[in-house]
């Protein structure tokens, strides 16, 4: 990624439309342990997430809320990811991954010259509300996995995508699983229901969704391989 910056920064300059843009070497690290993320079991979570079932949906968070507040909120991991992406900003890419390639590199050249403002920094309200910075963070936690057939417990957190790519666009939190660990019944906020709704994962993936994979918090769970 941080070649990728470099790069982009070094076309600015030779266009002499702006100087280089600063970088950040990325590596891989484990987040320290948060305390407070581990008097949360992962049962509450699903038991949290159903009681915003009818909330409406909204990408402005005073009227509602979208698919990552329904995980982030009954997870209580708002001030935990702002925490995790001041102490440790390498990990959060500034590029917006929902997007192809090319087409991140024209937003990222677009906003150095103040065109679009992503401004994916933990200073932005909506930076706990992108799905990738949710997942870079249990990414960094080792608490995800792209396996779409792992075993999961109630309370955990299941991305979905909509293309080749396996680029998360859409998140919910397992409601209950059958006996073997497999998702029966996903909460989620629904831009086509208008609310946080209840749905069968059958249901879900009947709409062209695929599973890129679950996520859990720090210490309270385990995949099974």
């Amino acid at each position: 990624m941080a070649r990728r910056e470099r790069a982009l920064a070094s076309i600015l300059a030779a266009a002499t439309i702006i100087g280089v843009a600063a970088t950040q070497k990325y590596s891989n690290f484990n987040l320290p342990s948060n305390p407070d993320i581990h008097r949360i079991d992962q049962a509450d979570v699903a038991e949290k997430a159903k009681s915003y079932l009818g909330a409406p949906y909204s990408v402005d968070r005073s009227k509602g809320m979208v698919c990552t507040d329904v995980y982030v909120e009954s997870a209580g991991l708002t001030e935990t990811l702002i925490e995790a992406a001041r102490t440790h900003p390498e990990q959060y890419s500034p590029f917006n991954e929902r997007l192809v390639t090319f087409s991140q590199n024209i937003a990222f050249v677009a906003e150095r010259l103040g065109v679009v403002q992503f401004d994916n920094t933990p200073e932005n309200p909506q930076f706990p509300r992108r799905i990738q910075n949710v997942l870079s963070f249990q990414a960094s936690n080792g608490t995800f996995t792209a396996n779409p057939h792992a075993a999961v417990n109630p309370g955990y957190a299941v991305y979905f995508s909509q293309d080749s790519s396996g680029v998360p666009s859409h998140m919910g939190v397992v409601e209950s699983v059958s006996p073997d660990g497999r998702p029966n019944d996903i909460l989620h906020a629904s831009s086509t229901a208008g609310k946080v709704i209840q749905e069968s994962l059958v249901s879900i993936l009947g709409k062209g969704y695929q599973v890129a994979g679950y996520g859990h918090l720090p210490l309270s769970g385990k995949f099974s391989k």
